[in-house]
């Protein structure tokens, strides 16, 4: 029984190669989030232009058609 609790104690990953899992994992979130904030940038900066040209329609005299 002594030998079976040892060698599973053997076996087990090293503590470490938990700590970098959690690392690749926390700079994978880190990649997400700014791929999120970049998207999100984008779409607010295509409403803006979007407005501005809805604006620019309403705003043309209609005789220039």
């Amino acid at each position: 029984m002594q030998q079976l609790v040892t060698a599973q104690l053997h076996d087990e990953p090293p503590k470490d190669w938990i700590s970098a899992v959690l690392k690749d994992f926390a700079e994978s979130l880190e990649i997400v989030h700014e791929m999120h904030e970049e998207s999100y940038r984008a779409q607010e900066e295509w409403r803006h232009e979007e407005r501005e040209r809805r604006k620019a329609k309403r705003e043309r005299p209609e005789d220039e058609t």
